[in-house]
């Protein structure tokens, strides 16, 4: 088994994650970055913020919690899609 597929259906960094705010019912799509690639405008994510941590490793009907300046954010992942290379 190879590494590509280990990690297929898993957030990495480079995944385009779409999640849907419990509360609110409103979905975003964000994709995990190396923090120098970071955009908020164009919805790329620094791998090193509380929203990527909680992502990492989960698949597609995880719920994870987020600590935001507001409070707790609950999010459930609606789907991840991988980069292609090469």
């Amino acid at each position: 088994m190879n590494t590509l597929e280990l990690i297929d259906g898993v957030v990495t960094i480079g995944s385009t994650v779409a999640v849907r705010d419990l509360e609110s019912n409103e979905v975003d799509v964000y994709t995990l970055v190396a923090p120098n690639r970071a955009d908020i405008s164009d919805n790329r994510i620094s791998s090193l913020t509380p929203l990527a941590h909680a992502l990492y490793g989960r698949r597609a009907g995880a719920v994870v919690e987020v600590l935001a300046p507001g409070g707790v954010i609950h999010l459930q992942i609606e789907s991840i899609r991988q980069p292609v290379y090469g």
